[in-house]
C-alpha cells in the first residue's frame, strides 16, 4: 500500500507539469511506453534505486504512461527550492540542515523584517515574560572574539549565601556545659571555651534569623576554634560537633522541640600544634524546626566526644559559624 501511494503522488505531480518541463523532453514525451505488466512490476518495487525507471504521466491532454529513471525524476524535483506557498522553504537548503520538532503542539513564527538568528548548541530559550525562568540557570555576559553574548551561567541568582558567626560569649550552659569562658593567648587574644574529650558536653546558642532568610529554608554550620591543649590532635584524629534547633515567633513557648541535628567535623592531619585555628567542614543541611525570618532561633552545639569525635583532649571553641541562603528582595520589600 505504502509503494502504491509512493506512485500515485509522482502521477499526480507529474499530471500538473507542463509538457515542456519534465525530465523526459516535451509533446508526447520522449519516454517509453509501459506495456501493463511493466506497469505492475515497477509500482511493485519496493526500494527503487536511482537508475530503476518509473512510471510516470508526462502530457496532461495525451495521459499515455511512460518511464523515466528515479534519478531523473529526483534531479528534477530536487533542482528548484519548494516555495513557501507550496508548504517549503523558497531556499534550497543543504539535505542534513533538518528540523525536528516533538510533541502534538502548533508552533508559530511571526517576523517582521528579515531575520537572522544564532542558536547555542544546547540550552533552553526563555521567553520575554520569563516563563522559562528558572533558578538553577540564569544569564551571564561575555566578550568572544571582540562581541558581547549572553550565555548561561548555570548558577542562582535569585538567593544569595550569606554566613552569620556567633561567639561562644553569646552561649548559655546547657544540660551538661563546657568549661567556663577564658582567653586564649598566643600573641593575638580570643575567647574560648574548653570542651571536654571523653564526655559529651553541650551549650544553647540564640539569635534573630535575618529578615532575608529564604522562606522553608534550612541552615548549615561549621565550628570554629583553637588547640588549647599541648597535644595537638594527631594524624586521622577527628573533632566533631553537632547542631539542632528550633524557632520561636510571637506566642511561641520558649521550650520549642529541636529537630535533627547535623555534624561538623574536621579531620586532622600530622601538622597541628596547640594555637592552631581549626575549623569544620560545613555540615549537612539543618532542619530548624518552625523556622521563619525575624523569629528568635534556639540552637543546641554538642561536642562528640563519646562517638565522632576522636581527639582525647579539650578543646577550645571559640563560636560556630551559620550558612544560610538568602532571599533577593526589592526595596518595596522592606
Amino acid at each position: 500500500m505504502k509503494r502504491f501511494s509512493f506512485y500515485l503522488v509522482c502521477f499526480l505531480v507529474f499530471i500538473s507539469i507542463s509538457a515542456n518541463a519534465g525530465p523526459w523532453g516535451g509533446g508526447g514525451g520522449t519516454g517509453t511506453a509501459l506495456a501493463p505488466a511493466d506497469i505492475v512490476a515497477y509500482t511493485n518495487d519496493a526500494s527503487p534505486t536511482d537508475d530503476d525507471l518509473l512510471p510516470t504521466v508526462n502530457d496532461p491532454t495525451s495521459p499515455a504512461l511512460r518511464k523515466v529513471t528515479l534519478a531523473a525524476l529526483k534531479t528534477y524535483i530536487l533542482g528548484a527550492a519548494l516555495s513557501p506557498a507550496l508548504g517549503g522553504t523558497g531556499v534550497a537548503n543543504d539535505v542534513a540542515s533538518t528540523i525536528t520538532i516533538s510533541g502534538a503542539f502548533g508552533l508559530t513564527l511571526t517576523i517582521s523584517a528579515d531575520t537572522s538568528l544564532a542558536l547555542p548548541t544546547g540550552g533552553t530559550v526563555l521567553s520575554d515574560d520569563g516563563s522559562a525562568w528558572s533558578d538553577e540557570h540564569v544569564l551571564c555576559a561575555e566578550t568572544t572574539a571582540g562581541e558581547k553574548r549572553v550565555k548561561s551561567c548555570g548558577a542562582k541568582v535569585s538567593y544569595l549565601t550569606k554566613t552569620i558567626y556567633l561567639p561562644v560569649g553569646y552561649a548559655e550552659d546547657g544540660a551538661a556545659p563546657p568549661a567556663a569562658s577564658s582567653v586564649l593567648a598566643s600573641t593575638r587574644k580570643v575567647k574560648i571555651r574548653n570542651f571536654d574529650g571523653a564526655s559529651n558536653e553541650n551549650l544553647e546558642i540564640s539569635f534573630t534569623a535575618p529578615m532575608d532568610f529564604k522562606a522553608s529554608g534550612t541552615i548549615k554550620f561549621r565550628f570554629i576554634g583553637y588547640v588549647t591543649n599541648a597535644t595537638a590532635p594527631a594524624n586521622t584524629e577527628v573533632v566533631a560537633f553537632s547542631l539542632a534547633g528550633c524557632s520561636v515567633g510571637n506566642s511561641d513557648v520558649l521550650g520549642c522541640t529541636a529537630g535533627t541535628a547535623q555534624t561538623s567535623s574536621l579531620t586532622a592531619d600530622a601538622n597541628y600544634v596547640q594555637y592552631d585555628r581549626i575549623a569544620g567542614a560545613w555540615s549537612d543541611a539543618i532542619t530548624i524546626t518552625d523556622l521563619a525570618a525575624s523569629e528568635t532561633v534556639q540552637v543546641i552545639l554538642i561536642r562528640l566526644a563519646e562517638s565522632t569525635d576522636t581527639y582525647a583532649q579539650d578543646f577550645g571553641l571559640a563560636g560556630i559559624e551559620i550558612k544560610y541562603i538568602a532571599d533577593i528582595k526589592t526595596e518595596a520589600s522592606y
